[in-house]
C-alpha cells in the first residue's frame, strides 16, 4: 500500500474526511470512534460503516506532589 499512487494513507482526520467526501462512495477512512460521531452528526452525508473495532479506555497520570484544585 505504500507504494500507491495516489496514497490511501491520510496526514490527518480533517485531510481523510475531505478524501471521503470527494470520493464519492469509493473511499473510507478509519478514525478513533468519537470523532467519528463528532463528524456523522455535522456532515450531511457522512456515515460510519459498522463498529467499532476496538474499545480503549483512558487516563491521566499526574506527578503524586501535584495538587489538583476540584472544579466544583
Amino acid at each position: 500500500m505504500l507504494e500507491m499512487k495516489p496514497s490511501p494513507f491520510m496526514k490527518s482526520n480533517a485531510e481523510g474526511l475531505d478524501h471521503v467526501k470527494e470520493a464519492d462512495g469509493r473511499y473510507a477512512f478509519f478514525m478513533e470512534s468519537t470523532v467519528i460521531e463528532y463528524n456523522v452528526e455535522r456532515v450531511c452525508g457522512l456515515a460510519q460503516v459498522g463498529g467499532m473495532l476496538d474499545s480503549k479506555g483512558y487516563g491521566i497520570a499526574l506527578p503524586k506532589s501535584k495538587k489538583v484544585k476540584p472544579l466544583v
